[in-house]
């Protein structure tokens, strides 16, 4: 495998091609989940997600004991 070939089944990037509406057209690419720097679609497939820092922080996924603390803290703000 060469590394567009790699890249084409592992790494989620800006304007990537979703499906396409007739005759041979491919399944429509769904995201399900994330966790850390990953992404996962409707079939499992695991995927780097190259995309997300064009749109926002590339933190990743699925930190939720960091996403607690912080929630914790702006609340304590409030009072």
């Amino acid at each position: 495998m060469n590394a567009t070939q790699a890249a084409e089944r592992h790494l989620l990037l800006n304007m990537t091609a979703n499906g396409s509406v007739g005759e041979g057209g491919k399944e429509l690419f769904v995201v399900t989940r994330g966790d850390g720097p990953y992404v996962y679609d409707s079939a499992g497939t695991r995927y780097i997600d190259g995309m997300s820092g064009l749109y926002c922080a590339q933190l990743g996924y699925g930190y939720a004991g960091e996403i607690a603390e912080a929630s914790d803290r702006l609340i304590s703000f409030e009072r």
